[in-house]
């Protein structure tokens, strides 16, 4: 089965063994619910998520870092049937905890400045850079695949807006890497706006 080379590189970065020094305490795991109403789902259609981690301190309550995971595309119906079978399209076999290190890392020493911040990690499972919004599955090979990134950003962002005080941001980074550099380009426009509202 075609399965993206990418894969295993980001695999091992979903896992904390990325690059640069490590956090120094994890951020942990939350899958979105609601997801047969919001459809933010990844390819396989279970629900996507993202990793999270309070503000060290208070003087940092309102700052955030949203990061979007990277991990290439998905450019076929087949190289996306072999992805939804791996933790780049499927949250069946996600870690209960995330440890990113450079720029997301809270260890002050090698990330001065954003290490007290609020941390989010989006993880990447939609094959198309947070990008689809499509209604309808794809059957692929018999399995139905779901392309829906824009919804797994809605939602995301709403459950941090209600649930974990990003509505009251007063200072949001927004950053990602390889698929989650370019997923900061195309949605940083749309993520501003949704914060701003």
């Amino acid at each position: 089965m075609p399965i993206d080379r990418h894969v295993k590189a980001f695999q091992d970065e979903l896992y904390g063994i990325d690059f640069g020094v490590q956090s120094k305490s994890a951020m942990n795991l939350h899958l979105l619910e609601n997801t047969n109403t919001t459809g933010a789902v990844c390819l396989d259609g279970t629900p996507a998520g993202f990793y999270f981690s309070p503000a060290a301190n208070a003087e940092n309550t309102n700052n955030w870092e949203l990061y979007f995971q990277g991990g290439g595309w998905c450019y076929d119906k087949e190289d996306c049937w072999g992805r939804s079978s791996t933790a780049l399209g499927s949250s069946t076999s996600w870690a209960p905890t995330s440890s990113l290190g450079g720029i997301m890392s809270d260890d002050c020493d090698s990330n001065p400045d954003f290490c007290n911040f609020n941390r989010v990690h989006m993880v990447y499972c939609d094959g198309n850079s947070f990008s689809g919004n499509r209604d309808d599955p794809v059957e692929v090979n018999g399995k139905n695949l779901y392309f829906r990134g824009r919804r797994i950003i809605d939602e995301i962002l709403n459950t941090l807006q209600q649930d974990y005080g990003l509505a009251n941001a007063e200072n949001v980074l927004l950053t990602g890497c390889s698929a989650g550099g370019l997923a900061t380009y195309l949605h940083t426009d749309y993520v501003h706006d949704r914060l701003d509202e």
